[in-house]
């Protein structure tokens, strides 16, 4: 098989290696392998199905760019510029592999512990996910238990009932609510832990404007792509390219956070 080639090839190399793989199956029974690869000079991310690789996103620690295929569609990036058809990404999102990218990524780290900022590859399997979840959220998907497990429509109230009463009530004015670890800027009688630096904690207006710099789709809070609930710079970034078109080459492929990225892994 194509995958098995493929991988015994990647493998071969130094004692600094190191390779993550695991298994997925959907609620449909389809099959889906998923595997990261991190060396000394290379970050990669592999997700296929029926032995063949439907998603290949490989970062160069040397040169900081991307490359990599989808569904047999070569990318490259170099700099400002990323080479590929978005319809080729949407094809990608319309697949059993592109539905399932939100599930996998809490499954490599559930089962990895695996963080966003430690990894290229890992960063660009969640970001992707959040991808597939707002594509499909944006078509009136049903939602799945892993995206209303902190906050519901009709659980709002019960999520935030220990944020402040402004934050709460900025909160209940977005479609999705906020999720109840979303790091808010400290009121009196109300603490919340520090972010790193280079991180931000939001305010009531950034809650209104859907938590801009957020690591997950609004409001809710994907700890595992930045490790905290705060706004980061790349994320920043990217939601800016979001902002016009959801569907964007720029907003679809990741920009600020996958390639054209700043020196903040988040």
């Amino acid at each position: 098989m194509l995958w098995t080639a493929l991988c015994i090839l990647l493998i071969t190399g130094t004692g600094a290696d190191e390779q993550l793989k695991g298994l997925y199956i959907n609620p449909q029974g389809t099959e889906i392998v998923y595997q990261i690869l991190e060396t000394p000079h290379i970050s990669q991310l592999l997700l296929g199905e029926a032995g063949l690789i439907q998603l290949n996103v490989t970062y160069s620690k040397l040169e900081h760019e991307v490359e990599g295929s989808i569904l047999g569609h070569h990318f490259r990036s170099q700099g400002d510029q990323l080479e590929i058809d978005t319809e080729v990404v949407l094809a990608l999102m319309g697949s059993p592999v592109g539905r399932s990218l939100p599930e996998i990524g809490f499954k490599l780290h559930s089962d990895h512990g695996v963080f966003g900022h430690e990894s290229h590859a890992a960063m660009a399997l969640y970001k992707l996910g959040m991808v597939s979840h707002s594509h499909h959220d944006s078509m009136d998907r049903d939602k799945r238990s892993i995206f209303t497990s902190k906050i519901a429509d009709d659980k709002k109230s019960e999520a935030v009932k220990d944020f402040p009463e402004d934050v709460q009530e900025a909160c209940m004015g977005i479609n999705k609510g906020c999720s109840s670890d979303l790091e808010y800027k400290n009121e009196p009688g109300f603490t919340t832990p520090a972010c790193p630096d280079g991180a931000w904690k939001f305010g009531v207006n950034d809650i209104e404007k859907e938590c801009w710099g957020l690591c997950g789709p609004q409001c809710i809070c994907w700890k595992h792509v930045c490790g905290d609930c705060c706004a980061h710079n790349g994320c920043l970034r990217h939601d800016g390219y979001c902002e016009k078109s959801g569907s964007s080459k720029d907003c679809i492929t990741l920009r600020g956070v996958l390639w054209d990225k700043g020196p903040s892994a988040c």
